[in-house]
């Protein structure tokens, strides 16, 4: 009550400084000499209002007129006051100059022929206006002071301000001619007062002038409103009510500040709307979301525009539907489910997006999207997420403790981000390249060498043959096409891929004979594990990096888990690779012994029976031991042609792992072999060493 009645007393004083400043130019008529008089004031009028007094000796009724010689009867002015001899005119908005009046007088049947001149002169000093750039009263802050001179003046004028109408400090100004400005700063420390202006300055005649005509008071308060109390928040279906406990009749409140987001840790940053006083001291809150918690703050605004210190914090869920008693989750915990209600189904919108965007692309970046198989992902994204969903409205139904509800809805917060880092939002494309396989018969017998345990030289020339006629009368070719990119899913992780896409043509190919053999190369990837998706059927050969298709396949996509250096694609070998039985040369012996009539009394047939039997027994053996020396043989020139595709390839490390290989082999053969291989053996450690 004492903050309004200050405030109150304060309205006084502003409307009592309102009173006009007035001059006074008085002349005195003597109505009866017959003769007309001229009189001049001696003093000029300092005011832009002025009364014109005229004193006459005799009671009459006077008026007047600024044109001369005007008859009585045609003066255009009356005074305000013509009561005996005193006759008074007030005289508004006057400049600078001299003003001549022109006065006749009568009584009730006398008309004296008598005309006074009544001359003076205005001579006003500068006045000044003020302005201030917010209403009474002020809050603590900085405002913008405008002075308004009522002439040019010689200098910037002098403006001070008080707080207390006691002492004064100087308020710098700016500008030029008649118009002014200036900053006034209002502490929080002042409280509530009632301020004033004090201002000087000279005319262009040297006047000095002190008046305010207007603005010379303003009133302050800058004492903040109490904070509210019992804030509290009540989610409703598609509605939240806030209530509050506030006596704004005592604490001069105009309106509250709302504050509103949708995380915690409410500041004044988060500004939602003001809010009318309303009787009850609660609000609802319609533009909300369903499913949706909304965090809130509320402060009290006074008439100054000061605001008091934010409540404390309150939230609430906006509920799906209507709450139920009849059995389940208590009512109040319901907030808590639609709220991660309403969490999967922003992510489910967020994913229908991002599906109806990449359905949308055109050009490379839809082909990478079908490549990847990207669909997919989203497809089984969103199906885990009707899952979840489904789950969630269940908790509902459920007689559940807080504690317990809390760890299913956390479990399920778990299971909505999992499912958010699946979910492709981007695909930012890095480099590509393509490039057209050449195969030659080097290739094609390196593929032969890999391609199964123990194969011959022979075989290995016949099926690199076969292989490479085949591709010269089919006109096999192969495109392949390698593209970096990075994938940015829904959670803000990123990977990073390649694509490999390989094109295949061919004519008049008899595919039963024949399949597609593709060597990948370590420089790639070093395990076909590594691959996360392949288009096709395919089988794994010897190495692990080498694959084989039908020969009817147009079309082979393998998607890396990483970006890959487009430098090694041309390592890639799709080769044409024949799939038909081998049929080995026959061996320097291949038939049977047989003996004819053979009684057991004829000892010289029984004698060469012996001798043949003798014979072939150690024929075999003979050839047992030559056969495994002569495999032995073929595997170790196997492994020195490997070793020397390796080299060849730059695989330095395969190539030394194959050597420790070979030398053991080596030190197994005859002797005789042994020098026959001796010198290539050490050729090949020394380009080893070399590299």
């Amino acid at each position: 009550m004492i903050r309004l009645s200050i405030l109150s007393l304060s309205i006084l004083i502003l409307l009592s400084a309102s009173t006009l400043a007035m001059g006074t130019a008085s002349f005195e008529y003597n109505t009866s000499s017959g003769n007309s008089q001229i009189s001049y004031l001696a003093t000029p009028i300092d005011s832009p209002n002025a009364i014109l007094q005229v004193i006459t000796e005799r009671p009459v009724v006077c008026r007047y007129s600024i044109i001369q010689n005007t008859p009585y009867d045609l003066m255009e002015g009356s005074f305000d006051l013509n009561l005996g001899t005193l006759h008074k005119k007030t005289l508004l908005n006057l400049l600078d100059g001299i003003y001549t009046f022109y006065i006749g007088c009568r009584n009730n049947t006398d008309l004296s022929n008598t005309i006074l001149s009544a001359n003076f002169n205005v001579a006003i000093p500068a006045s000044a206006q003020i302005t201030l750039s917010d209403n009474h009263p002020l809050r603590a802050g900085v405002f913008e002071v405008v002075l308004t001179t009522s002439k040019i003046v010689q200098a910037v004028p002098s403006l001070s301000y008080s707080f207390n109408g006691v002492s004064f400090s100087p308020l710098p100004l700016f500008g030029a001619g008649t118009l002014w400005r200036g900053y006034l700063i209002v502490p929080a420390s002042v409280g509530t007062a009632v301020g004033s202006f004090s201002f000087s300055a000279l005319d262009l005649e040297g006047r000095q002038g002190n008046q305010i005509t207007s603005g010379s008071l303003f009133l302050v308060d800058t004492i903040k409103p109490e904070t509210i109390v019992n804030f509290e928040a009540n989610g409703l279906q598609s509605r939240i009510e806030l209530d509050w406990h506030y006596n704004n009749i005592l604490n001069g409140v105009k309106y509250f500040k709302l504050y509103r987001s949708d995380n915690p840790s409410v500041d004044y940053s988060n500004y939602y709307k003001d809010v009318e006083i309303p009787s009850t001291n609660s609000f609802i809150d319609t533009s909300v979301d369903k499913g949706k918690t909304y965090y809130y703050r509320m402060s009290a605004v006074d008439e100054a525009g000061n605001e008091g210190d934010l409540s404390i914090e309150s939230f609430a869920t906006a509920l799906i539907e209507n709450n139920s008693n009849s059995g389940g989750l208590p009512v109040p915990l319901h907030g808590l489910v639609d709220a991660v209600i309403r969490q999967a189904e922003m992510v489910r919108e967020d994913i229908n997006s991002i599906k109806d965007s990449f359905y949308s692309k055109e050009g490379l970046e839809k082909e990478l999207f079908s490549d990847l198989m990207l669909s997919r992902d989203i497809e089984s994204a969103l199906s885990e997420l009707n899952a979840l969903q489904k789950d969630i409205s269940k908790y509902k139904s459920e007689y559940i403790t807080q504690t317990e509800l809390n760890k299913k809805l956390d479990s399920a917060n778990l299971k909505i981000s999992s499912i958010k880092k699946k979910v492709p939002e981007t695909i930012i494309i890095g480099d590509s390249k393509e490039f057209k396989q050449q195969i030659n018969l080097d290739d094609l017998r390196s593929l032969a060498i890999f391609s199964k345990e123990g194969i011959s030289e022979d075989e290995i020339e016949y099926r690199s043959s076969k292989s490479l006629e085949a591709i010269k009368s089919s006109g096999f070719e192969t495109t392949l096409k390698s593209t970096n990119l990075e994938i940015i899913y829904l959670d803000g992780s990123r990977a990073h891929r390649a694509v490999m896409k390989e094109k295949i043509s061919s004519n008049n190919l008899d595919g039963s004979n024949f399949s597609i053999a593709e060597s990948i190369g370590e420089e790639v990837i070093s395990h076909s594990s590594e691959i996360l998706l392949i288009h096709g059927d395919y089988k794994l050969i010897k190495e692990d990096t080498i694959l084989s298709f039908s020969s009817d396949k147009k079309e082979i996509i393998y998607i890396l888990p990483k970006n890959i250096d487009l430098k090694t694609i041309p390592k890639v070998k799709s080769i044409l690779w024949y799939e038909s039985a081998y049929i080995p040369k026959k061996s320097l012996i291949s038939g049977y012994a047989t003996l004819y009539n053979f009684d057991g009394t004829d000892f010289k047939k029984f004698f060469l029976f012996v001798l043949v039997i003798l014979f072939l027994t150690g024929y075999y053996f003979y050839l047992r031991s030559n056969r495994s020396s002569t495999n032995d043989c073929v595997k170790f020139k196997e492994m020195v042609s490997k070793i020397k595709i390796h080299l060849k390839n730059g695989e330095v490390s395969l190539a030394r792992n194959k050597y420790n290989e070979l030398s053991s082999m080596y030190k197994s053969l005859p002797k005789n072999i042994q020098k026959g291989v001796y010198d290539e053996v050490q050729s090949i450690l020394s380009e080893i060493n070399s590299r």
